[in-house]
């Protein structure tokens, strides 16, 4: 067994596990830059195990419930989203997380739909804490 960095020309045996794996959604470009870390297991000159890092941004919004109307906050919400979709979209992010704390999220999920949010139902979030 050996462990060493992905090349690109490992991608045809991921593609192929990709696919014997029967996942339920796209092969990511491993080319794009938002790839930082590319690993794989090789055994017997055979690609067994492949594993990526992919950049993320992780949305953060803080905002002061008694200041204006609530039209208001919602109005200046959707400029704010917006504009900070356009920055991301401007430097090549291509997904944004958030998590919402329990109590909130019954009030909010109607405003993150209508801004096009999705919430992922079928696949658990986990972090982990890289630095111990």
């Amino acid at each position: 067994m050996l462990i060493r960095p992905y090349t690109p020309a490992d991608l045809a045996e991921i593609r192929g596990l990709h696919t014997r794996l029967g996942f339920d959604y796209k092969m990511p470009d491993l080319n794009s830059p938002l790839f930082v870390c590319k690993t794989v297991v090789e055994h017997e000159l055979e690609i067994k195990m492949a594993a990526v890092l992919k950049i993320q941004a992780e949305a953060y919004l803080w905002l002061d419930p008694e200041w204006g109307t609530p039209r208001e906050r919602w109005m200046s919400l959707q400029l704010l989203h917006e504009n900070m979709r356009a920055e991301a979209d401007s430097m090549g992010i291509e997904e944004v997380m958030c998590c919402i704390p329990p109590e909130l999220e019954a009030r909010f999920a109607k405003r993150l739909k209508s801004m096009k949010w999705q919430k992922d139902r079928e696949w658990p979030t986990w972090t982990r804490t890289i630095k111990e």
